[in-house]
């Protein structure tokens, strides 16, 4: 691929030749709303220029990190990208920016992200989950058919306090498509609520920023949808006509709560389990989802929290699910064995990781 040359970050019109698949991936390519994008998020407050380190999870067309590189100027900004053509593309594309470097390997396997950290390729501070940790911001698109599950990933890790989500409350933005982004921001009241809505609620607070926008047969623009409107502040409108492989996009913003008391009195694994098994019949009275956690779960719950039995499982606050918690953890005949958490491990840790040590 011969040497691109570049303005401020406007795309090539070449881009689409250069990369001649997409693997599914939708991508925004308006460098400059981009960057207004960048300004409504506000990041200076709490990364401070050439203070912080940039992780970029499947760069796609690049233009969304460029944006967010050039106006925020961190000390580092690792790009992680398995694909030959994204990654030729933006090691080109992005290659006037000497903070930015790509590294060949897939994001979606967890070994990679020890191997970042035992070698240095990010040396985020670790701090306690008090409040958002200023060292690290967390990037990437995830709009393929495994965007949803490493979603999910990283949505349990601020539950688990583990992976990343170890060195303290570290935030994460986070390109979805919008049936996607809709199953992790759904409300009480939708009937749809589901485990991965429910776990993002319990330990994130999560905002869109900006989402596609349509239009209707007159070319009338029709209004984002009420899951968008009615947050406190009204995401930016993107055009479908500026993405790369056209799709209905939503960048999401996703902080982490920090830590509260009640999760010392439970078992994070415990928890999970809870949620898994409740999950099984959402719609379903709680005096009837509650037999899922074993045998005999009815009774003792029922003994306990008789206030929750009536309520619709989906339909449980946070506070609610917190006292379903608290009570499995006193269970005296809570099943002894839940489940196996499984680990993906890469065997191999690829040259361009263990160079930084």
């Amino acid at each position: 691929m011969s040497k691109i040359a570049l303005g401020a970050g406007a795309i090539p019109s070449s881009f689409k030749s250069a990369l001649k698949r997409g693997y599914e991936r939708s991508s925004y390519t308006n460098y400059d709303r981009c960057v207004e994008i960048v300004k409504k998020l506000d990041l200076g407050t709490t990364f401070k220029k050439n203070e912080f380190e940039i992780l970029e999870i499947y760069p796609c067309t690049g233009v969304w990190g460029r944006a967010l590189s050039q106006y925020t100027n961190p000390s580092r900004h690792i790009v992680l990208e398995r694909l030959d053509n994204y990654f030729a593309w933006n090691e080109q594309y992005n290659a006037d920016i000497p903070w930015m470097l790509p590294i060949k390997v897939d994001a979606y396997k967890w070994k990679v992200y020890t191997s970042l950290l035992k070698y240095g390729a990010i040396s985020p501070k670790k701090l306690p989950h008090d409040g958002i940790n200023p060292s690290l911001l967390v990037t990437g698109n995830l709009t393929n058919k495994q965007g949803l599950q490493l979603l999910g990933q990283f949505l349990s890790c601020t539950a688990y306090r583990n992976w990343l989500q170890a060195y303290g409350c570290v935030r994460m933005l986070f390109w979805l498509r919008a049936v996607d982004a809709q199953r992790v921001m759904l409300s009480l009241h939708d009937k749809k609520m589901n485990r991965l809505s429910t776990l993002a609620r319990l330990f994130s607070e999560i905002k869109p920023i900006a989402c596609v926008h349509n239009t209707d047969s007159k070319g009338d623009v029709v209004p984002v949808p009420d899951l968008w409107s009615t947050r406190s502040s009204q995401p930016i409108d993107i055009s479908s006509e500026d993405t790369y492989l056209k799709s209905d996009l939503v960048l999401l913003d996703i902080q982490p709560r920090a830590k509260e008391s009640w999760e010392d009195e439970v078992n994070i694994l415990e928890l999970e389990y809870v949620i898994r098994n409740l999950f099984i019949l959402p719609t379903a009275p709680l005096s009837t989802s509650i037999t899922t956690l074993g045998s005999g779960a009815e009774y003792y719950f029922a003994e306990k929290l008789p206030q929750l039995m009536d309520k619709i499982t989906a339909k449980l606050t946070n506070e609610e699910f917190v006292l379903v918690f608290k009570t499995f953890n006193k269970w005296p005949f809570k099943p002894d064995h839940l489940f196996d958490v499984g680990n993906d491990v890469d065997a191999n840790t690829p040259s361009m990781i263990t160079e930084f040590s």
